[in-house]
């Protein structure tokens, strides 16, 4: 059987998710996600040491930007009949199909490049979840600065427009009222 065209690794299947508790809205059946895997052109560095797995795209990046607790622990932890911990090799990702592949991006683009980073509201609150699922308390309490920042922002840019209503009166005549004099 030929080989194919593209750089992959392949993989095993594993029944483990991860995280579980931050999904989006496109579940996916398992037997459709590929049996290879492609590296992101982007989020993938010669250097990595630690791998997910999103629908196929491998992400390769680096265990001193993901250095807490919660995943020191995952990372030293070898299962039964495995040669190494799940997440630091290639053939070994992290399976992360449950989670929002632009949270995870928007999440990685925060941990590698903090100074250039920005997003909304929205985006705040998934880095919010996601930091506080993976333990990550820093970006916890930054995202919730910015949300908070962000909340009070939008909110002093609204402006009261004086609103002007056409009311229909007894015998259909209109009546203009003024809502500013309520």
């Amino acid at each position: 059987m030929p080989s194919p065209t593209f750089d992959s690794t392949f993989f095993y299947s594993m029944s483990e998710t991860f995280p579980t508790t931050i999904a989006d809205n496109d579940p996916i059946q398992h037997s459709l996600i590929p049996h290879y895997h492609i590296k992101h052109p982007k989020w993938y560095f010669d250097d990595a040491d630690l791998f997910f797995n999103q629908r196929g795209v491998l992400f390769g990046l680096h265990q001193y930007k993901f250095n807490n607790p919660y995943f020191s622990r995952r990372l030293k932890h070898i299962e039964p009949c495995k040669t190494a911990a799940i997440g630091t090799k290639s053939s070994l990702p992290i399976p992360i199909d449950t989670l929002s592949i632009s949270t995870f991006t928007a999440f990685i683009r925060l941990l590698y490049q903090p100074d250039d980073f920005s997003t909304d509201i929205t985006g705040w609150n998934h880095i919010k979840d996601l930091a506080m699922t993976w333990g990550f308390v820093d970006i916890t309490l930054l995202a919730m600065q910015k949300i908070k920042t962000t909340g009070s922002i939008r909110r002093s840019t609204l402006r009261r427009l004086p609103l002007r209503t056409t009311v229909l009166t007894k015998y259909w005549e209109e009546e203009i009222i003024d809502d500013n004099s309520a």
